[in-house]
Order: structure tokens, then sequence, then C-alpha cells
């Protein structure tokens, strides 16, 4: 929630805020029927449909996961946890997760959006405090919504 007098509606899916969590929102819940990613129905369906000659996906669908992998500063193998939020959305309950899943999977890395010097010192230092090697820990460099939206679909959790 945002605690804003000025919102009426907080839109999400099951997932992000269940129904049964209602009351602790100022806004009125718009539960959408599927999970939530709110970008322009006018882009996605040139990413997801392919569509011949899109000058979003150019050059795109050409390239096979390995080669976006490296491209994307990802190893070539191994699972890729994702969380394109903002670092100040990070809080500790989640970031424990993701280190015992890390820990779990050997070769697996976290996939974060790049944030500034501090935020990426912080979380590697987080990280080394997990017994997780901080080279695990990798910043996706800000780009065009239509290749940071397929590059996603690298994202295995």
């Amino acid at each position: 929630t945002t605690g804003a007098p000025w919102f009426q509606g907080y839109v999400a899916d099951h997932h992000i805020a269940p129904p049964e969590h209602a009351g602790f929102f100022s806004e009125r819940l718009i539960l959408l029927p599927e999970c939530f990613l709110g970008p322009s129905h006018r882009l996605t369906h040139q990413f997801w449909g392919r569509s011949a000659g899109s000058k979003w996906t150019e050059g795109y669908d050409e390239e096979d996961d390995r080669t976006r992998r490296v491209r994307d500063k990802l190893p070539p193998e191994g699972p890729v946890l994702c969380s394109f939020n903002q670092h100040f959305k990070l809080e500790p309950a989640t970031f424990g997760v993701w280190m015992a899943m890390l820990h779990a999977m050997p070769g697996s890395v976290l996939w974060l959006l790049e944030g500034n010097a501090v935020s990426h010192r912080n979380i590697r230092r987080e990280a080394a405090d997990a017994g997780i090697n901080s080279h695990r820990i990798i910043f996706a460099p800000r780009v065009e919504i239509a290749w940071h939206l397929r590059r996603a679909s690298l994202c295995d959790v």
C-alpha cells in the first residue's frame, strides 16, 4: 500500500495482494485474474507475438538463450533468480530466501536491476555475509522496455 489518501486503487494480483490482506491497504484492491506485469498491451504483442519486422525484436529472435545469457553477463548455464525491483524495495526476509536458494542450487545466480555503487556494495556484502560469493550477484543495466521484457525470459525464478 502507498498509504496515500489520493490513491483510490491498487492494481495487483492475488499473489502480490491476497484478497484477505485487503484490510491492510488504504486503497481499494483491483485484482487482475492472472499474474501481474503492467506493460502496455501495444508493446507486449510485439515481443511475445514475434511480430515480423518489429523494430523492438529485430535481431533478438535469432539469438539462442545461451548467446543472450552471455550478452547479458549471465553464466551460460545454471538457474537465474531475478528481481528487477529498485533496491530500496529489497527486504531482509526475501533476501534471506534468495541466499538460501543460491546455497541450495550450485551454479545459480541472482540477477538484480542495477542500482548505484552504494547499493551494489551493500548487496554484495550481505551476500558474502550469507556465505555466497559476491560474483553470483549480477546487476542488469537499465535498457529500453522492449529489451527488458525480452531479457526477463532468461529468468528461471
